[in-house]
């Protein structure tokens, strides 16, 4: 069940290398895989990136030129291998699309209402994430909290044959705020329906695990004395503490870390999965860039073998903890974390500021933690 979809990710950033222009549009063509036409007025020469959601994160696969109309032609090498969803990035301003073998869309919007005003076309999945996104965007703020909007996207969810457009609804955030938690009983049924989907139709997708591990952990919030241990906060703004076994035998948590005068990034990850090497380079990355703050890392690896975790601890520049995996359930649960890998960061004081689902922007929390 380790597969994962950064093997994908990674081999369409190798294939996706080279782009070739037409008189009328930019081609990036590939081959005859999935892809789509886009139409983009007003980027004044500003490129598209294109990049898709691998276990917690959006890792960038091509960036992409419009033509002199305004158009954008791309074609990925080959199939989809399974249901999968990108996104087009201009700025901060973000179009999410499905992709599922050799389909073939249409968007055309401009760049100024680029995440609002669009129109994207080409499969019924297509025609309702897009539907799910304009819905989800014209809530703004209160999204999080708008009952007749949760209503809807449950509509979209249960009505798509589409898993992967479910799946995407279910982790959405905005303003780093899950759109659906564990914690609330409506949205669990719903969890629970998609879960038992994909348990049914795609026994081998690894997004499979990690609905039935959600469903899971509400199942200890509700009764902790049959299902786990309820772990106690030690500091203010702490949901949970964390400990695990370092490489020397020792134990250590997290509590021991927190308010010593320098921001703390807590690592939620598991060695095993293919995600794990990109993702600590990104951390790494990170922690250059805020090097003269000093921050620290806390991370645990959740992996079933103790081995897979200490092979890659004994290679990183910071104190990698490991737990077993099937000892997760309620930390995972206390930091409401759907997906490995996750990271948060804590100011120097100690409290939990924020939780950080892209790893691009981390050094920006980072430098932020304590203002």
């Amino acid at each position: 069940m380790k597969k994962s979809l950064l093997l994908l990710a990674l081999a369409a950033a190798i294939i996706l290398g080279a782009c070739s222009s037409s008189e009328k549009g930019r081609e990036h063509s590939h081959g005859n895989g999935w892809g789509f036409n886009a139409k983009i007025s007003g980027l004044d020469g500003r490129k598209i990136a294109l990049e898709q959601y691998v276990e917690g994160g959006w890792i960038l696969i091509d960036s992409l030129q419009a033509g002199n109309d305004d158009s954008i032609i791309f074609r990925a090498d080959s199939a989809a291998a399974f249901p999968d969803v990108y996104r087009l990035a201009l700025g901060d301003k973000y179009i999410f699309f499905p992709v599922d073998s050799t389909d073939v869309l249409s968007l055309s919007t401009e760049a100024a209402d680029f995440n609002t005003a669009f129109t994207l076309t080409g499969t019924p999945a297509a025609d309702s994430l897009a539907l799910a996104e304009k819905l989800i965007m014209a809530a703004g703020d209160n999204a999080t909290r708008d009952p007749q909007l949760k209503d809807r996207l449950n509509r979209i969810i249960l009505g798509t044959d589409n898993l992967m457009v479910a799946y995407y609804i279910l982790y959405r955030r905005v303003n780093n705020v899950p759109l659906y938690s564990v914690r609330n009983r409506g949205d669990l049924r719903i969890i629970g329906a998609v879960a038992n989907k994909f348990h049914t139709t795609r026994p081998d997708d690894p997004r499979t695990a990690t609905l039935a591990r959600a469903y899971w952990q509400t199942k200890i919030d509700a009764d902790p004395d049959r299902y786990g241990t309820t772990l106690d906060a030690t500091l203010t703004g702490l949901p949970a503490d964390i400990e695990g076994v370092a490489t020397d035998g020792t134990v250590d948590r997290l509590s021991n870390h927190l308010g010593k005068g320098h921001p703390v990034i807590l690592s939620l990850t598991a060695f095993g999965t293919d995600a794990s090497a990109i993702y600590n380079t990104s951390l790494r990355t990170a922690l250059e860039e805020t090097k003269d703050l000093k921050p620290e890392v806390f991370q645990v690896s959740y992996d079933e073998a103790e081995g897979t975790w200490r092979s890659t601890a004994l290679d990183l520049p910071w104190k990698a903890l490991w737990k077993r995996g099937d000892m997760t359930r309620n930390e995972l649960a206390a930091y409401n974390v759907g997906v490995l890998p996750m990271t948060f960061v804590f100011n120097s004081a100690g409290d939990l500021v924020a939780a950080v689902p892209d790893l691009q922007n981390l050094a920006a929390y980072i430098r932020q933690a304590d203002k």
